[in-house]
């Protein structure tokens, strides 16, 4: 029997507009409840809601002339990127979304150096064909401020579950967990594309609260079904020199979840059989 649940206003994302799309839930969504896990909350969860999450996110962005999403938010969470060095090199940003944080970053610090930006999200061709605003579209980044960045800039439009083979001198991930199929594969992937002393600039929600079939049937499961427990986001800088650490945060307070925010220092490879996963694949081509 179908669910028929409260609309979206997208006006809270989109202010040049606003615009309801209605949310709307069946039976394959309950599926999600079965992933839910004591320890680490929910990390995975079936393809096909991955893929109806992905497709109310897209219909979210489609069409709308904002140049940002929530990068005053993150700057002043992240202290202003003090903390990074100087040279970034050769700059992976995983789940970059339609403006990436990247070009957020180096205009809050315009000092930073960048050899080249690879932008690897799935739904990377649906923003260059369909949001006007698209940071990347073109195939350079554009500066918040008019003009474009200089470096080389490679754009893929793959799962971040996909990512293998090169590695870079610093990631991004900024607020891409909940949106994908596996964390778990994603969290042991920006591991190993980050090369031994390079930096991660990291952000996502946890949730220390338990998963009842409300919260995960209402809006935040529409649109983001993984519901992690801060213990694996620990995890995945263990072996890390963290230089950054605010995991009290200011966030846009949605229902039970808290921000974590950190600059970390890769010390060396994942030993081995310490992740959830040793799969091995190549960055598609």
């Amino acid at each position: 029997r179908e669910l028929t649940l409260p609309y979206i206003s997208v006006a809270d994302r989109a202010n040049s507009r606003t615009r309801d799309v209605p949310v709307t839930a069946h039976p394959l969504h309950c599926a999600v409840l079965c992933f839910s896990h004591a320890s680490y909350g929910v990390a995975v969860v079936p393809r096909a809601v991955w893929a109806l999450a992905q497709e109310h996110e897209r219909e979210i962005w489609r069409g709308v002339w904002m140049e940002e999403d929530r990068i005053e938010e993150h700057r002043r969470a992240f202290r202003s990127y003090a903390c990074l060095p100087l040279d970034l090199g050769h700059v992976l940003e995983v789940g970059a979304g339609p403006w990436t944080q990247t070009r957020a970053i180096l205009h809050t610090r315009p000092d930073l150096h960048v050899e080249s930006l690879t932008v690897f999200d799935p739904a990377a061709d649906f923003y260059m064909n369909h949001v006007p605003t698209c940071a990347y579209r073109g195939g350079k980044l554009r500066r918040l401020n008019g003009g474009v960045f200089p470096f080389p800039l490679r754009v893929m439009a793959y799962q971040g579950e996909q990512l293998g083979g090169q590695q870079f001198d610093s990631v991004v991930s900024i607020n891409v967990l909940e949106h994908v199929e596996n964390a778990f594969e994603l969290l042991n992937r920006l591991h190993a594309v980050l090369r031994p002393g390079g930096i991660l600039v990291f952000h996502d929600r946890f949730f220390e609260h338990s998963f009842d079939a409300a919260h995960q049937l209402g809006y935040a499961f529409m649109l983001h079904p993984i519901r992690l427990r801060r213990a694996v986001l620990d995890w995945l800088v263990a072996d890390m020199d963290v230089l950054f650490n605010n995991c009290d945060a200011d966030h846009d307070g949605r229902d039970g979840e808290q921000s974590y925010y950190i600059i970390a220092r890769k010390r060396h490879a994942l030993a081995a059989g310490a992740g959830p996963s040793d799969a091995e694949s190549e960055t598609p081509r």
